[in-house]
């Protein structure tokens, strides 16, 4: 059972599982951490602002703003990473970031995805994150430690939270 305190290298080795059948890059990119983008440029020859530029674009989940790879888009709403080539490999898997290690579309993919969103696009200081979650999880489940009551457990903060009252 994935847990938001899952290690990510517990993910790591789910992650392993994957088949490589190039559905997830085929239809989406992953997301890229902004820790993780000096190594990815170095590693295709760039410099970060060049490598952000070319092969980055933003991405908005809960108030929180995380880089995804950029997506070629032939005429569908969706596109697939810029990175897959057409043998439906990872041109960059030996330097892949953290989301694109845990992912896979196998048995845990569900839960690792959900893992990633809590863990990094949840921003539980930021009230407006935590309303965009709130409003989420009404429709959607999630993980264990990711519900707003595990994310906040003092009652009073979360309530001020909830109300957008700025957190101290």
């Amino acid at each position: 059972m994935i847990k938001k305190t899952t290690a990510k290298e517990t993910l790591e080795k789910l992650g392993k599982k994957c088949d490589r059948c190039g559905h997830c890059c085929t239809y989406g990119s992953g997301f890229v951490l902004d820790e993780e983008i000096p190594e990815l440029a170095k590693g295709v020859g760039t410099d970060v602002e060049s490598f952000k530029k070319e092969y980055l674009e933003e991405i908005t989940k809960f108030n929180t703003t995380l880089h995804r790879f950029r997506q070629v888009r032939e005429s569908k709403p969706y596109g697939y990473c810029i990175f897959l080539t057409k043998e439906k490999t990872c041109s960059i898997h030996s330097i892949k970031p953290l989301h694109c290690r845990i992912a896979s579309c196998g048995e845990h993919g569900e839960d690792i995805n959900e893992w990633f969103i809590v863990n990094h696009f949840v921003n539980r200081t930021d009230t407006e994150s935590m309303r965009e979650w709130q409003t989420r999880l009404k429709i959607k489940k999630t993980i264990e430690g990711g519900d707003v009551r595990s994310l906040i457990p003092e009652k009073k903060e979360r309530e001020k939270v909830l109300r957008r009252e700025v957190r101290r």
